[in-house]
Parts: C-alpha cells; structure tokens; sequence
C-alpha cells in the first residue's frame, strides 16, 4: 500500500502509530495537508473513489476531475468541499452528501462525508484534515425509490375516482384497537366525503366523523389478524351515498380504505329491480343480450310466452336461437343491426323470428345499449309479435294489386255511394273517376232488369253478404253491355256493413263465344231447335221434374214421310225449307213447357211433361197431343213455289221419374215411330208387349257380353290416321265383338248397353292394354315405330277415382311409350266435376300422354274450361263432315272448329271422310289430319300392316 511503503515523510503521526487499525476500517479516510492535497487514504477509501493512492496523491479537492454533485444533480464546487472549508475555518463540517464519479465502476459513489481538522499538539495551530467518508449508495437508492413508489402511490391515488384513505391505528393500554390516525387521503375522498385535507390528516377518526367511536374498528381488526383484505358494501346516511369499501394492510398497524362511490349503481340496481317487476307483466317481450357474446341473460315471461319456451330455458343461449336461419338478404341485415348499435346504440325494425317449434314469425323489435351493473354492456330488445299485421299487410298488397288488376272494382260506402273505382272500371264502362266518384251504381243501370231483380239481389247481400251474377249495364256512350258482376259487403268488428266492393267483368265476348258455341253444340243450326245433346238434357231434368210430381211424362218420335223423295227430286235446299216449317208447326202444336227437338235429318222428338198420374190419363193426353200434330202437319206446305204435301209417322213412349234410362226411352219411341211407319205413315203409335219382347232381347244381349268380357272375344281393328301428305301417322283402335253364334256384332249394337251395365270399364281396360302392347310391337320395327295409337275413352271409365293410375301402371306393365299413346275423350265428359277432369288429364299428360277430344262441335263445352284442357287435338264429328260440301250449316261448323282450334294452338283432325273433296275443303280450312274410308276402312292388325306396306 502507497501508505505503508512511503519513508514516513509528510504523514501525520497518528496514522503511521495506528495505520492498521485505519487499514482495516470499512468507511473511507483520506488525510490532506494545509494546501488541501491528498497525502494518504485507506484501502476503503481507495474503493469508494475508485482511485489508488498513487492516483489521489497530490491531487486537491478543488481539482474538476473529481465530478462531484450535489443531491438534486447541480454540480459540487471543489471550493465547498468539506475538507476545503475546514482547512479555511478550521472547524469540523459533518454530514455532508455528494456525488463522486467512480472511474471504476463508471457511475455515482453516492458518500457521507465528515471532515475533521489536525491541530498541532503544541499550538494548536490546523496542519492538515481528515476526512472521513461513508458509502450511502445503497441508501441513497432505497430512498429514492421509496422515493419513486411514493410518488407513483401519490400520483395514483390523486388520479384514482375512488377515494383513498392512510390510517394507523392506536392501541389501548390493552394492546387492543381503540383509534385511527388519518395519516393520509386523496382527493377523491375530499370529494366523496365532504372533508377537507387540511382537517382531517393526522386526526383521529372519532373526532373527524363525530361518533364518539372510530367506524370499522372491527374491520382493521379481522384484516390485520387474517393478513387479507376485506370488501363491503356502506350506505353513509348524512352523505346519503352508498359505498364499496375495500381495506388492506400495506404493514403493520397501517390500513388503506379505498371508497368507491356506488350510489348511481345502487341506484340502478333499484331501478333494475322495479323494472323487473314490471318487465316481467309487460305485454311485449323483452329480452336482454349480452353484447361481448350475444347470449341472453334476461327474458321476460311474454317474450318466454311468445317463443314457446319455459321460464329460464332461454339463458345463457346464444341470441341466434330465437333468429330465423338467413333468408336471401337475412344475414347482412343482421350484420347491419350489429354495425348500428355498435355505432349508435339503438336499433328498430322488423326482424324475422323461430319459436322453439321451428315455426317462423315476424316481429317488430326495438333495442338499445345499456350498461348493466351486472353483465356489463348489453342490449335490451322490446318484441312485438306482428304476425298478424304482416298479414294483413300482405293481404292490403294482394288487394292494391288486385285493385288495379284486369277486372273493374268499385269501393261504396255503407249508402253504396261510389269512393273509388280503378282504372279496368274506367276502361270497361267509360265512366272517368270524377264522374262517378259521389254518385251511386245507378248510373250504370241499364234498364233491362226490373225492380224485383234488384230487390232479390239486395236481400241476398243483406242475408249472405255477397252476390254474384250476371247483369246488363250500361256504357256512357249509351251502350248497354252484360256483365259478370260479385258485390261483396264489408263489415266491422260490430257486424255493420261499412262498405261494399264490387267486381264487375265485361263478358260480351265471352257471351258471344259461349252462346255461338252453345248454338252449335245445342242447337240444330237450320231450325234452331234443339238438338240432340240438348234433348238428353231436357230429358234429365224431366225425369227429375216427374219424379217429385209423381206425374208422367211422354216421349214423341216423329219422322216425316218420304222425305228423301222430296230431296231426290226438288233438292236439299228445298227439303231445307220442309224442316224449318216443320218446326215451327210442332212449336206453336205442344203446350208450354214442352220441348221440340231435332235430332238429325227428318227425325224430331218432342218432350210431353206434367201428364197425368195414371198410365192410361196419361196416354189419352199425349195422344190428343199427337192427333193434334198430324192434322197441323199434313197441311200444304209452300216450299219455294211449289206445294208440298207431307205427313208424319209419331211413335210414343211414356215414362215417370227414373224408370228407364233416356237411350231406353229413346228406343222405345223410335220403335213406335217404325210400327207407326209399318202401319201405313201418317198415324201414332204406342210403344207396346211387342217392343218389350225386344227389350228381353236386350237383356240377352246383355248376358252376352259378359260371356264375351270372360272369354275375350273381342278385337281391335284399326282404321288409319293420316296427313295432308296422305302419310299414315297413325291409327284409332276400334274395338269389335266376333260373337261365336251372331259372328261379327256392330259396336253400335254393344258399346252403348256397355256404357249402360258399366261393362265398358272392364272392356275399356282390355282395350287400353292391347292397344300399348302393340304401340310396343310397333316400337321394335323402324316402319312403325312413329305410329301413335288413338284409344276411345268412355265417360265411365274416365270418370274412376283411380283413371290416371291405371293408365300409369299399363305403361309401366307392358314398357308402351306414353308419348304414342292417345286418348279420345268426348265433350259429354266436360259436364260434371271438370276440375277433377283437368287434374287427371294433367296429371297423364304429364306421363307424356296425348290427349284429343272426339266428335267436337256435337255436345257443349264451355271455352272457359276448353283453354285449360291440356289438349293436343280437336276431331271434327263425321255428322259435320258428311255433308259439308252441301250443307252450308255443317260446312260453317267445320271452318268454325278450325279456327277455334288454331287460335288455341290446337291440332285438328276430320273424321269420316270419304271423297276427295271433303279432304280438299278441309285442307283449303287449315284441317290437315283426316281419318275415313277415303284412306282406309277399320281393318285387322294384320291387314292394316299389310297395307302399310304397300304405301
């Protein structure tokens, strides 16, 4: 050491006696002479300063190398040194604290520094100083970050919005808590409390709160004995504020109480509770979503009530089980209520819901944002179920569409005083909104009803609340048009009409159609009686009519003698003008009531109802009917310059109600008629045991077929199908009966006794299976694989429930191809129940199956019904195309049928044609598929491919 090896020179006494002892101290001693030089130091000071002795030696404090610092950082002259004023005033300068740079460790020495002068033992003269020094480093950086933590506990509790308090207890004589000291409280706790700082740090408890006794003794007592901190909840009546207390221990005897104000929360946890109360007996449905996850934390009983579920069943599920799965556009209106309330907080509209049963409803939903004591931000939704008013929003869209739609609407009040009336209306009468708007219906009256039409309709409305029927009314131009008209009352929840509407529907076209159509299928076109088809409807009714009377009713055949002679030799259009006089004498020869009909050619018939009760009254009376009409026909005719003397042949037939099918009544008649004829003409007769004989032959005949259906004793002739290009496209399967005595029997003689017993369903069945197995025969080869079958399909057969599936298991039993197979259906099938019609022909044409309706223009079908037919193809009746080319009347149907057929975009096809000419008329009318002898008679299998090889 720098000390120990010097020669002694210049050190003080004192040190070379006791320099071990200076060696081994653990603080700094540094020994400077009178000019402030370092003589000599310790070890330990060697250390502090991080500089040998060789390094010091002869150095001053005043030397700026030293970099010494004042506590707050400000330089430390050399010249304040403790060592360099005690050398000046020659007094000790104890507890002195600076910074030193040590060069070694490249930081602060922070050093405790006394300094003590050398006085000469003999004078007491100063020769030098001792400075003595202690390293507080370590100290220094204690202090400073208690320092550091003070503050930042200072600069935290300043901050905090909850009140903090520093208090230290005070023992008893006891050792027990009898008081706090306030050492310290933030402002926050001024601010919650009322108290002010400067009164209340380093006051005891109970005289800063007035009580006698210190609060929450007990609490510092179970919190310093159990080391953990405690929370509860205070209510502070004169502050009139509730408080979240918490108490911990930083040391012992010490206690921080930080006051948090919950009055607001309490409030609202209050609140919450009074609307609990009254959310869970609101009408809507109110739920509460928990907004960081979206489940639901609250449902009221109606919302619980509304989705079907049980009490509480709906917490804590995911809010996506009472949405509605997305529809369309459903999923970004969902992202959009969530972008909205996280926006803005609130959110309304209409939102599809599911109840817990899958079932589906709309509802009106109102939500806002709150944050809840409890669950933190959530979103409370109020629901309103409007399923009903969807609905019946969507019945006022249905409606203002339908208001505007094809057909005429009027809207009156209760006083049938016209509100409004959409444009159709304006179109249809001419009638502009300001002229009628203010009037009543009457301004449309056409005058052709009388005042019981309208006081009948009235009182049906007032009785049922609607009518519906067809009116005459009247254009503003006058015109006078019909109309289909549905008056419908409104009334309100009290049963009070409070309006009408009305539908109104301008049906001249359709009347036009329909009656045109009617006159060709119900009435003969050269007398405008009825014809046949209508003939069998009036018989219906009669058959009813004499039912309920119990009276009896006559049918008359009449013939008109030697008729075709008056053709042979004057010409048709002369035996013409015969049948039209004719017809009007029989009408103006029977009684009111009654029905003339011509059923073809020269043959009428005429309906007798309401005679009398007995058979042999009632014979009397028709019989002075039928006297009545020989004398008023054998009177001269004046046919086209000539006179012409006729004369009829009647025959009659009684009935009374439903005891004879009408062909039977028919037949009975027309076999009068002839016995009348064999007679001599000119005479009546009565059907009698003669004609019943031939009944009994019927019944043979009858017996026969059934035999015939178990023994299949029947064909199928086929009569070929072609186009205008005389191709065979196909063919109409026509069935015949090869009877083992009899030989070959017309269908004419069977299919209607068939049609009669029902027997036609079992031989219709039988048909239609031949008919697919040879459509599959005909599959197999190239030359027949387009030809396409045409089947007869009878009313019965049609008319069974399980028609459709008949024909589907067929195709599928035999592999036919349906698109070959083509049913013929008459338009007596379109009289009853069409709706099921329709539904079965949808249901074959969607198998692929044709469809074409046969002898058209012979019965009545309405074109309302016709369009919605999924037909393919019309068949002109033969009876038209017979005499087309000299018969204007069937030459006027044709074209007719034609042109209907075209502007429904319909096939046609003629049947029974026989020369060259019908199919030329035919072709020049747009009829370009044609069936008759012309092209080939109904024929065997065999022969009919035979032909169809030589063609």
């Amino acid at each position: 050491m720098g000390a120990y090896s010097s020669s002694g020179r210049d050190l003080h006494p004192s040190y070379t006696h006791g320099g071990l002892l200076f060696d081994s101290l653990p603080f700094g001693i540094v020994y400077q002479n009178l000019q402030g030089q370092i003589i000599s130091a310790n070890p330990a000071a060697e250390k502090i300063l991080g500089l040998s002795l060789d390094q010091m030696r002869g150095v001053t404090s005043i030397d700026p190398r030293w970099q010494s610092i004042h506590e707050d950082g400000s330089p430390f002259p050399g010249s304040d040194h403790p060592a360099m004023v005690t050398l000046r005033t020659g007094t000790a300068v104890l507890h002195t604290v600076m910074g030193v740079f040590n060069p070694t460790r490249q930081d602060i020495n922070w050093i405790n520094i006394n300094s003590i002068p050398i006085r000469d033992e003999a004078n007491g003269s100063v020769m030098g100083v001792y400075s003595i020094f202690e390293d507080i480093s370590e100290l220094k950086s204690a202090q400073q970050k208690q320092k550091d933590s003070e503050l930042r506990f200072a600069s935290l509790c300043s901050n905090m919005l909850e009140g903090v308090a520093l208090h230290q207890i005070v023992y008893n004589l006891k050792g027990e808590p009898e008081d706090y000291l306030i050492l310290e409280i933030n402002p926050a706790y001024e601010k919650h409390t009322g108290l002010n700082k400067a009164n209340v740090v380093n006051k005891l408890a109970s005289e800063i709160y007035g009580t006698g006794e210190a609060p929450f003794l007990d609490v510092y007592a179970r919190v310093e004995r159990t080391k953990t901190g405690i929370s509860f909840e205070q209510y502070f009546p004169p502050l009139q504020k509730h408080f979240l207390i918490h108490v911990s221990t930083p040391g012992p005897g010490q206690f921080v109480t930080v006051f948090e104000d919950i009055t607001a929360r309490k409030q609202v946890e209050n609140m919450l509770r009074f609307h609990s109360q009254i959310l869970n007996n609101l009408a809507e449905g109110i739920y509460l979503i928990r907004a960081v996850d979206q489940t639901i934390v609250f449902a009221n009983p109606r919302f619980e009530q509304m989705f079907a579920y049980e009490p509480g069943e709906l917490l804590g599920k995911h809010v996506s089980i009472v949405n509605a799965p997305p529809v369309n556009s459903q999923q970004s209106v969902h992202d959009a209520i969530i972008s909205k309330l996280e926006r803005t907080g609130t959110w309304s509209g209409e939102v599809h819901n599911v109840k817990k049963d899958g079932s589906t409803f709309w509802c009106y939903a109102s939500v806002t944002t709150f944050d809840h004591p409890e669950f933190g931000l959530v979103w409370i939704s109020e629901h309103q179920d409007i399923t009903e008013r969807k609905q019946s929003e969507h019945q006022l869209r249905i409606a203002a569409t339908a208001f505007e739609a094809h057909e005429g609407m009027v809207i009156t009040d209760a006083d049938t005083v016209i509100l409004q009336v959409n444009q159709a209306f304006t179109q249809t009468t001419g009638f502009l909104p300001a002229e009628v708007i203010g009037q009543t219906p009457r301004i449309l009256k056409s005058g052709l009803h009388d005042a019981d039409f309208y006081k009948e309709m009235w009182s049906k409305i007032a009785q049922s609340g609607s009518w519906q029927g067809e009116i005459w009314n009247r254009r503003k131009n006058g015109e006078t048009y019909p109309e289909l008209l549905t008056i419908t009352a409104v009334k309100n929840e009290r049963g009070e009409v409070t309006n009408y509407i009305a539908t109104i529907n301008d049906i001249t076209e359709r009347k036009y159609s329909e009656d045109k159509i009617k006159q060709l299928a119900y009435y003969d076109q050269l007398t405008q009686l009825p014809n046949r088809t209508l003939l069998h409807d009036r018989l219906k009714k009669a058959f009813a009519v004499s039912a309920r009377s119990g009276l009896h009713g006559a049918l008359l055949f009449i013939d008109l003698d030697n008729f075709k002679t008056l053709n042979d030799t004057l010409g048709h259009h002369v035996g013409d003008l015969l049948l039209q006089q004719v017809a009007q004498r029989l009408l103006v020869s029977v009684r009111e009531g009654d029905t003339v009909a011509r059923i073809g050619g020269d043959e009428f018939v005429i309906i007798l109802e309401n005679l009398g009760a007995l058979p042999d009254e009632a014979a009397v009376q028709s019989e002075s009917i039928g006297e009545k009409i020989l004398i008023t026909l054998s009177v001269p005719y004046k046919l086209d310059g000539h006179e012409y003397l006729s004369t009829p042949s009647i025959g009659f037939a009684l009935f009374k109600g439903h005891g004879i099918p009408i062909d039977g009544l028919m037949k009975q008649a027309d076999i009068a008629m002839y016995q009348a004829k064999a007679a001599g003409r000119n005479t009546l007769r009565f059907f009698d045991q003669h004609m019943q004989d031939i009944l009994n032959r019927r019944i043979a005949l009858e017996n026969d077929l059934r035999q015939a259906i178990h023994n299949q004793q029947f064909l199928l002739y086929y009569q070929a199908q072609v186009d205008g290009a005389n191709h065979t496209i196909g063919a109409e399967a026509l069935i015949r009966w090869l009877h083992p005595e009899r030989g070959m029997v017309s269908p004419l003689e069977f299919i209607p006794l068939a049609e009669e017993t029902g027997l036609i369903l079992a031989i219709g069945q039988w048909v239609l299976e031949t008919a697919c197995l040879q459509l599959l025969i005909w599959a197999k080869a190239p030359a027949t694989r387009h030809l396409r079958i045409a089947v007869n399909v009878s009313v019965h057969q049609f008319r069974q429930e399980d028609f459709a599936k008949q024909v589907r298991d067929l195709l599928d039993l035999t592999g036919a191809d349906p698109g070959k197979l083509k049913l013929e259906l008459t338009e007596s099938l379109l009289v009853d129940n069409v709706e099921d019609v329709i539904s079965k022909m949808n249901e074959l044409r969607d198998l692929g199956v044709s469809f074409s309706l046969d002898d058209f223009g012979t019965g009545y079908s309405s074109l309302s019904y016709l369009k919605r037919l999924p037909l393919e193809q019309l068949k002109i009746d033969q009876g038209f195309v017979r005499d087309l080319l000299t018969d204007p009347n069937d030459a006027a149907i044709a074209r007719t049928i034609v042109a209907l057929a075209q502007s429904m975009g319909l096939d046609v096809i003629a049947e029974g044609v026989e020369t060259i000419e019908q199919r030329d008329f035919l072709a020049i009318h747009g009829c370009h598929h044609f069936q008759g002898y012309l092209f080939g008679k109904p024929v065997s299998i065999e022969q009919f491919e035979k032909l169809l090889k030589q063609t």
